[in-house]
């Protein structure tokens, strides 16, 4: 990402020294990786009232609920972070000081990344029928369908 970041000539340039700018970097990166999971949560808590749970599976975090989704629900918390996030995070490369461009871009970075996961499961909700429900509880991703 460094290296796409010189390529492009976005602006890498900081006052800070290498060892505060990896330090900063490394937290914004588990902050997201918080703020990300708890975005999955807050929705989780507000679409079904149930309490989600927010977990380390290293080397990534996970977020689940006892609670059944239907398809359109499980698709709207599956790409909640990727949708909330990413405008927060575009807005802040433009608003904050030259010495923030890299973390945030590394930052904005990861949660896309984070998000591709996130997206094919969405995806994969989808295609399931209407009448389906869905349970993740943050190890196991279950679908039900109606019995005809």
């Amino acid at each position: 990402m460094v290296v796409a970041a010189l390529v492009l000539d976005l602006p890498v340039v900081s006052s800070w020294s290498t060892g505060t700018g990896v330090a900063i970097t490394v937290a914004a990166c588990v902050a997201t990786m918080v703020v990300h999971e708890l975005t999955h949560a807050v929705l989780l808590r507000w679409l079904t009232g149930d309490r989600p749970t927010v977990a380390v599976r290293l080397p990534y975090l996970t977020t689940g609920s006892e609670a059944f989704l239907t398809r359109g629900q499980a698709v709207v918390v599956a790409l909640a972070p990727l949708v909330v996030l990413t405008p927060v995070l575009l807005g802040l490369l433009r608003a904050l000081p030259p010495d923030f461009f890299l973390t945030v871009y590394v930052v904005l970075a990861l949660n896309v990344a984070g998000s591709a996961g996130d997206a094919l499961q969405a995806q994969a909700f989808v295609t399931l029928p209407r009448a389906a429900l869905v349970r993740d509880d943050g190890e196991r991703t279950s679908v039900y369908l109606p019995v005809a």
